[in-house]
């Protein structure tokens, strides 16, 4: 058993170390996923002319920045934050601004 046990252990690195072919990447774009997020979130592009699985990963953090808004005090605090929204992401945010809202106060 030990025998086989070493021999285990010194076939181990070559299988580790065998290289990569450009098949095994596992991202489809040529620029990270998480870089195409913060792009999207700072107004570099625009939300609609990214593929499905970048629009449904930036879903989550517009549905945030919406509930931070709609935490905030005032109505001219929620109206400030929402002019420094990026112009290429404003509207996605303020329509995510009123879903929420209309979904906190149909609970009510």
């Amino acid at each position: 058993m030990q025998l086989e046990m070493q021999g285990l252990l010194f076939a181990l690195p070559s299988v580790i170390k065998r290289r990569r072919k450009p098949s095994d990447d596992i991202w489809q774009f040529t620029i990270r996923p998480s870089k195409m997020i913060e792009d999207v979130m700072v107004g570099r592009v625009s939300l609609k002319d990214q593929p499905e699985s970048i629009q449904s990963a930036c879903q989550l953090q517009i549905y945030e920045r919406a509930c931070k808004i709609l935490n905030l005090e005032t109505k001219l605090e929620r109206r400030a934050e929402i002019g420094r929204t990026p112009d290429k992401l404003r509207p996605y945010i303020e329509a995510e601004v009123m879903r929420v809202w209309r979904m906190r106060n149909d609970e009510a």
